[in-house]
């Protein structure tokens, strides 16, 4: 997440982002749990319906696109109805009268 941060907002200025993960696999399997890795798009139903069957611990580790950004996402100092949705682009949510939120009152805007 905070490479995701330093793509976004500090123009891919990377400082101390550069990971190498473990075997979540074998990790959750270390720990006494069912581990289980999902690669590619085609086979996440089937391994979904697994993981959501099987009866007790169990982890799930699904492999991104390297450098694959988590959205939607709150910038720093923005409130929570300001989320990014896709690169810099942001939905505003307009206040509300009585707690409810109208959908026709979207709109866009962009931060930089």
């Amino acid at each position: 997440m905070v490479q995701q941060w330093q793509d976004i907002f500090y123009e891919k200025r990377y400082a101390h982002t550069i990971q190498v993960n473990p075997d979540f696999v074998k990790l959750a399997e270390a720990m006494g749990i069912r581990g289980m890795r999902v690669i590619n798009h085609e086979e996440l139903p089937t391994k979904m319906k697994e993981f959501l069957e099987y009866d007790g611990p169990i982890l799930m580790e699904a492999v991104v696109t390297k450098g694959e950004h988590v959205l939607p996402m709150v910038p720093a100092g923005k409130a929570l109805h300001q989320f990014l949705v896709h690169g810099k682009t942001t939905i505003f949510i307009p206040s509300t009268d009585k707690g409810r939120i109208h959908q026709a009152g979207l709109e866009r805007g962009m931060y930089f």
